[in-house]
C-alpha cells in the first residue's frame, strides 16, 4: 500500500484505539465505585456489631429495670409485655453481634477479656486503596487518550501536507513514510484484542459485584441503628423515675402492630 492507505489505516486504528480507552476507562470508573460500595458495606457491617452490642446492653439494663417495675400492681402487665418483646429480640442481637465479631475476628482469652479484632477495619481500608488505585489508572488512560488524539491531528496534517506535495521529488519521502506507518500499523494491529481482553475481564468482576448487590445489603442494614436505639438503656434512669413521675413505663414503639425489630 502507498503512503496514504498506511497512514489512513493508522489514523483508523487510533480512532478505535482513543474509543477503546474510553470505554476500558468508563468501566474502570465502575469497578472503582462498585469497591466503594463494597467499603461502605464492610463499614456498614463493622458498625452494626457496634450498634447490636450497644442494643444487647441496653435490653440487659431494661431487664433489670422489669425485674423491680414488675412488683409495682400497676406497672405489672406493661413491663411483662415489654419484657417478652425483649426477649424475643436478645437472641437475634446476640447472633448478629457474634456473627460480626467472628467476621472481625474478635478473640477472647481465658479469663473472658474480649479484644476486638481489626479484620473489617483493615478490609475497608484495603478496598479504600484499591478503589483509589483503579481510579487512578482510569484518570491515567483518560491522559492518554488526550495525548493519542493529539498524535492522530499530527499525522492527519502529515497527511494532508503530503496529499498536495505532488512534485516529483517528494516520491522518496512519501516511499519513506508508507514503510514507516506499514512498521507501526503491524505494531499496533493487536490493540484491539488487548483491549477486548481486559475489558472482557473488567467485565466479569462487575458482575460478580453486581450479584453481589452491596446497595441492597447497605440498605438492609441501615436501619439497624435507629432499631436499637429504639430500646432506652435502663442505665440512665433509676427503677421508680416512672412511677414517681405519673408516666407509665416505657414500651416499645409502636411500628405498624408489630414487633419494632424486623
Amino acid at each position: 500500500m502507498g503512503y496514504r492507505a498506511e497512514m489512513s489505516a493508522y489514523l483508523a486504528t487510533l480512532d478505535e484505539t482513543i474509543y477503546n480507552i474510553g470505554t476500558l476507562g468508563a468501566k474502570l470508573n465502575d469497578f472503582s465505585e462498585s469497591i466503594d460500595t463494597a467499603a461502605e458495606v464492610v463499614d456498614t457491617i463493622d458498625d452494626i456489631g457496634d450498634y447490636a452490642e450497644k442494643a444487647h446492653e441496653a435490653i440487659d439494663d431494661q431487664l433489670t429495670v422489669l425485674k423491680l417495675s414488675k412488683q409495682a400492681a400497676p406497672l405489672k402487665l406493661p413491663s411483662q409485655v415489654y419484657e417478652k418483646v425483649l426477649k424475643a429480640v436478645l437472641p437475634v442481637v446476640e447472633n448478629i453481634e457474634e456473627a460480626v465479631g467472628f467476621l472481625n475476628g474478635d478473640t477472647e482469652d481465658a479469663q473472658g477479656n474480649k479484644k476486638d479484632g481489626e479484620f473489617l477495619s483493615d478490609l475497608n481500608d484495603a478496598l479504600e486503596q484499591a478503589s483509589g488505585a483503579i481510579g487512578g489508572v482510569a484518570d491515567d488512560l483518560e491522559e492518554t487518550a488526550l495525548k493519542i488524539r493529539e498524535t492522530q491531528v499530527g499525522v492527519a496534517e502529515m497527511l494532508t501536507a503530503l496529499n498536495h506535495a505532488n512534485y516529483s521529488e517528494f516520491s522518496a519521502l512519501k516511499a519513506s513514510v508508507s514503510a514507516q506507518f506499514e512498521g507501526r500499523n503491524a505494531a499496533v494491529g493487536d490493540l484491539a484484542d488487548l483491549f477486548n481482553t481486559a475489558l472482557g475481564k473488567v467485565n466479569d468482576i462487575l458482575a460478580i459485584f453486581s450479584d453481589a448487590k452491596f446497595e441492597l445489603v447497605n440498605e438492609d442494614f441501615g436501619e439497624f441503628a435507629e432499631v436499637s436505639d429504639l430500646i432506652p438503656a435502663g442505665r440512665d434512669r433509676r427503677p421508680d423515675q416512672g412511677a414517681a413521675a405519673g408516666r407509665r413505663f416505657p414500651r416499645a414503639p409502636d411500628r405498624g402492630g408489630g414487633c419494632p425489630v424486623g
